[in-house]
C-alpha cells in the first residue's frame, strides 16, 4: 500500500475521531440540561427503563451497522456513567445551594 493512501486513510480516520469528540461534547451538553432539569425537579440520576431501551436500541443500530454489539453497547455504557456522575454532583450542588 503506498504511504500516501495510508497518509489519507489515518487523515480520514483524525477527521472521523474528531467529529466523534464533537459530537459527544453536544451530547453532554444535552445532558447537562437534562440533570438541570431533573436536579429542579428532584427526579432520580438513573431512568433505568430508559436506559434499557437505549441499550437495545444501541444493540439493534450495531447490527444494523456490522459493528459488535459488546463494542457499542461498553462505549455507551462508559457515556451513561459519566452523565449519571454528573447528574448526581448537579443533584448535590442543587441540594446544597437550596439549604444555603
Amino acid at each position: 500500500m503506498p504511504l500516501t493512501v495510508l497518509a489519507a486513510l489515518r487523515a480520514e480516520i483524525d477527521t472521523i475521531d474528531e467529529e466523534i469528540i464533537q459530537l459527544l461534547a453536544r451530547r453532554f451538553s444535552a445532558t447537562e440540561q437534562v440533570g438541570e432539569l431533573k436536579a429542579q425537579h428532584q427526579l432520580t440520576a438513573v431512568d433505568s427503563e430508559r436506559e434499557a431501551a437505549q441499550a437495545r436500541k444501541y444493540h439493534m443500530l450495531a447490527d444494523a451497522h456490522q459493528l459488535n454489539p459488546a463494542l457499542v453497547l461498553g462505549m455507551f455504557a462508559a457515556v451513561i456513567q459519566e452523565v449519571v456522575a454528573n447528574h448526581q454532583k448537579l443533584a448535590t450542588r442543587r441540594m446544597t445551594e437550596s439549604d444555603d
